[in-house]
């Protein structure tokens, strides 16, 4: 995973736990982590597990990409033409699903890329 990524979901859970009132022992106390385990996170020196930015979100009382940092990228009509050549079946149905269904997709989808990082 990049340094960049790693960094923006280390940003992302200081700034839920200072918005929240929670230190990192709250945090690892309610998570069954280490607080070695949240220091590392919180420095960017590892990332959580999936399950662990879930219990997260469900915690923090937020969304799972608000965890994670994930922002939509601006789209342009030859980035979407662009995409819709090469991608075809697959952006025909990203385009009907739901908001909720595409947050469900690619959370499974970076699940298993960072399977295969490790």
């Amino acid at each position: 995973m990049g340094n960049e990524y790693k960094q923006k979901i280390a940003e992302n859970i200081a700034a839920l736990l200072k918005e929240k009132g929670y230190s990192q022992q709250d945090l690892a106390d309610a998570l069954g982590v280490n607080k070695s385990t949240v220091s590392a996170w919180v420095s960017g020196k590892k990332t959580p597990r999936m399950d662990k930015v879930e219990d997260m979100a469900a915690l923090f009382h937020c969304t799972i990409t608000d965890v994670l940092g994930y922002t939509q990228p601006e789209e342009t009509d030859e980035f979407r033409d662009r995409m819709k050549q090469e991608y075809g079946v697959l952006f025909d149905l990203v385009d009907k699903a739901s908001d909720y269904q595409r947050e469900l997709v690619e959370d499974l989808l970076r699940a298993f890329i960072e399977k295969d990082e490790e």
